[in-house]
């Protein structure tokens, strides 16, 4: 007997067998950065650059009166002709409980991004090597590395992995529930 599969139903099959193989804490993430990133896809009412005391520069952006992302901009000593480069990123919920952080590396490529929770990091954090190869994927508890981390040489080979034990306390992560 022969089966004929279409391309539409090939899809499916793997989809579906990759989101049975989805973690929960995966899941977790993603519905928290695509609800952050949605909100923050809007058109800021303004736009507030301040700056600390090492001269780095902060642009705060509003709507409505609400603060929903930051982007932190660090000096460029080496280059004049551009003085800062994009250095954080931060978007948040409506209430600032949760913050999508994305650290990038001086030109603009990804470092890693995380879920910060009342100033924590807690859930998947992925870090990549500055030519944008995965390095590092994990899971944190309040900034703590827990259960399995995993590494990856700047030339993607793996390097292993490392048991941080504790892994009751992931499934603790997916008692914080996200609020817009």
């Amino acid at each position: 007997m022969k089966m004929k599969f279409s391309l539409w139903g090939f899809f499916f099959i793997v989809s579906t067998l990759l989101l049975a193989c989805t973690r929960k804490e995966d899941l977790w993430f993603e519905h928290i950065k695509n609800s952050i990133e949605k909100r923050a896809r809007v058109d800021p009412d303004s736009i507030v650059s301040t700056y600390d005391e090492d001269s780095v520069r902060f642009d705060h952006y509003y709507v409505n009166g609400s603060e929903y992302k930051t982007k932190q901009f660090a000096r460029n000593v080496f280059e004049y002709s551009r003085p800062y480069f994009l250095y954080i990123e931060s978007e948040y919920n409506s209430d600032k409980t949760f913050e999508l952080r994305k650290d990038r590396y001086g030109d603009g490529t990804l470092s890693s991004e995380y879920i910060l929770y009342k100033g924590f990091r807690y859930g998947p954090v992925t870090s990549y090597h500055p030519s944008g190869i995965l390095g590092g994927q994990g899971i944190l508890y309040k900034d703590d590395v827990v259960g399995i981390y995993e590494k990856w040489g700047v030339d993607g080979t793996f390097l292993g992995k490392e048991d941080y034990k504790n892994e009751d306390k992931i499934d603790s992560i997916l008692l914080i529930k996200f609020v817009e």
